[in-house]
């Protein structure tokens, strides 16, 4: 007698835009298709992605996570791997983090949408990008693209650079990189210079 397999869990810990074909919108079907079920948590609802359509309608996730994630562990539910994505502020930072201590077996994914381009996203703060660093010290794997690294590590871009180990990481930082704790080289006291921040 065949006995069906239950999936894998996927907790996505990410924002869901109404219009832009990115974030929860796109990852849900495709883990979908992968064989995966995956479990959304919205970190905050928008309009449409803030890449240069005008300022979007939000309303805020964290209450209702945080209440999402009570409930996900009173129905005893195990989550396979957990994955994060955009954090707009301190409060959604919060709820991964509170995911991670509630599931430690789950192997965790941050991707640290901070920016690209060389520039920072206007809602990214001197704060938010501290906590989300403290993030990907706890994740198993996290995938910055160029930009988000050099937040991350505090870095100035490769022009200004001149160790073999610099220059290489960034050759290789790329959308799709895989980045394995590369937070063991996160240097909070770094006196280069990083992305610019807004001053908004």
């Amino acid at each position: 007698m065949i006995h069906p397999v239950e999936p894998k869990k996927v907790l996505c810990i990410h924002d869901l835009s109404g219009m832009g074909r990115c974030s929860l919108a796109v990852i849900l079907p495709v883990l979908s298709v992968m064989g995966v079920q995956p479990v959304a948590l919205p970190t905050v609802v928008l309009s449409t992605h803030t890449g240069g359509l005008g300022t979007p309608a939000r309303m805020d996730g964290s209450a209702y996570g945080m209440a999402a994630l009570e409930h996900y562990q009173e129905l005893g539910l195990q989550f396979d791997c957990i994955y994060t994505g955009y954090l707009g502020g301190e409060a959604q930072v919060a709820l991964a983090e509170k995911a991670f201590a509630l599931w430690p077996a789950a192997y965790k994914v941050v991707d640290p949408v901070m920016g690209d381009n060389g520039k920072a996203y206007s809602t990214v703060t001197l704060a938010l990008v501290e906590h989300i660093r403290s993030l990907c010290r706890a994740a198993d794997l996290i995938l910055p693209n160029y930009t988000e690294a050099q937040l991350l590590l505090q870095q100035p871009s490769p022009r200004r650079m001149r160790s073999p180990w610099q220059l290489n990481l960034y050759r290789q930082a790329q959308p799709m990189w895989l980045l394995k704790k590369i937070s063991m080289n996160m240097n909070s006291n770094s006196s280069t210079t990083a992305p610019q921040l807004p001053t908004k």
